[in-house]
């Protein structure tokens, strides 16, 4: 089906003269015409992972497909699919942030983050001061402070799995195991949250490295890149040894570790760094 026949329906579709049975013809036709889109894009939002309900995603894109109906302006040169792009695209963000249990008003700041973070290619490792600026910057009429930004950027750096989140499928285990998968994600999401705990932007930066959240780490200004060893890096002892008996009973409280000592920490990052070698994610 063209674009000129799509509109064609859309016309007697959007008709006040429109019976409720010929409107769930054109609904089914529009749909089927642009279902396999949809779900690409779907794909490409989340990626294969195996804790994302796609029927379930793929329910509220129509949802969003037959509200987006009534609203098309036929005027309009492009095709339905073009239109489609953003309302589809705004639904995924809708469900991933309604999934992580956001509130209305934290959900509009991380959709506003989001937009930001494609827009201008950003890692979430950039100061808060720059963060804000750029933030207030695009939404002049909803600024916030740098107090404010740390605060949404934490929470969205921790509920949003699918930043974090990071899986060669081309090299998937033959033996994947779905639970295995889910249980070492819902760990990440624990230690981003932990990281996130720490004030010092050194600190949240060398503990992102360390869990293995981010290829890099920021140590006095310098970028340390994954080529380093971040555990025997001599730059990182000083920074190290400043938190560690935080770290251990920052974790310790967070049910990481059995013990708030460094042998029950390095028996952690032992059997961590296993499974992200398992899943091909070190």
């Amino acid at each position: 089906m063209n674009t000129s026949e799509e509109k064609k329906l859309i016309a007697s579709l959007q008709s006040p003269d429109c019976s409720a049975e010929k409107r769930s013809e054109i609904i089914y036709l529009l749909w089927k015409n642009n279902e396999n889109y949809v779900r690409g894009q779907i794909f490409h939002f989340f990626g294969q992972r195996p804790y994302v309900d796609y029927e379930e995603v793929l329910s509220e894109c129509l949802i969003t497909f037959c509200e987006f109906l009534d609203k098309f302006d036929l005027s309009r040169n492009s095709s339905l699919r073009t239109a489609l792009h953003f309302p589809i695209k705004h639904a995924l963000y809708m469900y991933m942030c309604s999934e992580n249990g956001f509130t209305s008003h934290e959900n509009q700041v991380c959709l506003r983050l989001q937009a930001i973070f494609d827009q201008y290619s950003l890692t979430g490792q950039e100061s808060i001061d720059e963060l804000t600026h750029i933030y207030n910057s695009a939404y002049p009429r909803n600024t916030i402070a740098p107090k404010s930004m740390h605060k949404y950027l934490r929470y969205y750096m921790t509920k949003n799995k699918f930043r974090i989140d990071s899986i060669d499928h081309d090299v998937i285990p033959t033996d994947f195991s779905t639970e295995r998968y889910i249980t070492l994600m819902d760990l990440r999401e624990h230690l981003s949250e932990c990281a996130y705990s720490f004030i010092n932007s050194d600190e949240q930066s060398l503990l992102l490295y360390i869990f293995r959240l981010t290829d890099h780490a920021e140590v006095n200004g310098t970028v340390y890149t994954e080529d380093y060893s971040h555990l025997s890096k001599s730059v990182f002892k000083k920074p190290l040894s400043k938190l560690t008996n935080r770290l251990l009973t920052r974790m310790y409280e967070m049910n990481l570790i059995s013990d708030a000592n460094e042998n029950s920490f390095y028996n952690f990052l032992y059997e961590y760094y296993g499974d992200l070698r398992y899943f091909n994610m070190f």
